[in-house]
């Protein structure tokens, strides 16, 4: 019951969020209108067909898990991380209830990020984990356990998980291109490896493996994050 009733009280908050999200964001373009319809409105017509009030809670299956993960990313590229964890929460939910381990794995991942920016990295490490065991292919779950061990300062365990999430990558056929995390640092699955090799001594491996994420960033334009990574490997060997 207790479970049933938080997670009709954070669809409910889900709904308000999207729309109080859309109105303080005023214009966004035709494409993301489009393509991120709000949860709230489609919430609305769903229970005005049903013939029920549009102040009752829906449940996790009335949510669009799409439009909820796209929610979430929005949320997570602005800075509302706060927002990000209660809406990757419904996400998560509206998941689990139609048992999809990929979109589940997807949520808790965005959980893990919005929480590590919040400065909860026990809760985000255990949100990344859920996702690594729902979506054992998903690399960027895989590299965020990395880096929250690699700030723990369990070395070993960050490499472990960092070489697991390199070669997921490479089997996906996932390129070292540049992402974004919760804190809009560049960062890439290989370059959170050269941090962790770099900390444990392997100076040679990491400018091996810096390298190689330097010349991507160039590629994509130049990043000075990964120039300065390569930089500082370089200054250790000497």
């Amino acid at each position: 019951m207790l479970r049933s009733a938080l997670t009709s009280t954070l669809s409910a908050c889900l709904a308000v969020f999207a729309t109080l999200l859309y109105q303080q964001w005023a214009r966004p373009s035709p494409q993301l209108q489009q393509q991120h319809v709000t949860v709230a409105t489609k919430v609305d017509r769903e229970q005005e067909l049903a013939g029920s009030p549009s102040t009752a809670a829906p449940s996790p299956t009335t949510v669009d898990l799409a439009q909820a993960l796209g929610l979430g990313r929005v949320l997570l590229s602005r800075g509302e991380h706060e927002e990000a964890a209660l809406v990757y929460r419904v996400a998560a939910s509206a998941a689990a209830a139609i048992d999809s381990n990929r979109e589940h794995g997807e949520a808790q991942h965005g959980l893990g990020l919005a929480l590590l920016a919040t400065g909860r990295p026990e809760e985000a490490l255990a949100a990344c984990r859920e996702a690594e065991r729902l979506d054992p292919d998903l690399p960027t779950a895989t590299s965020c356990i990395g880096a929250i061990l690699t700030d723990a300062g369990n070395i070993a365990g960050a490499l472990t998980a960092l070489r697991h999430a390199a070669e997921k990558a490479e089997r996906a056929g996932v390129t070292a291109g540049l992402w974004r995390d919760a804190e809009g640092t560049a960062d890439t699955i290989h370059g959170r490896l050269g941090a962790a090799l770099l900390a444990a001594g392997e100076v040679d491996e990491a400018i091996e493996v810096l390298t190689r994420v330097e010349l991507d960033a160039r590629r994509a334009g130049g990043d000075p994050h990964a120039a300065y990574n390569l930089g500082v490997a370089w200054q250790t060997k000497v």
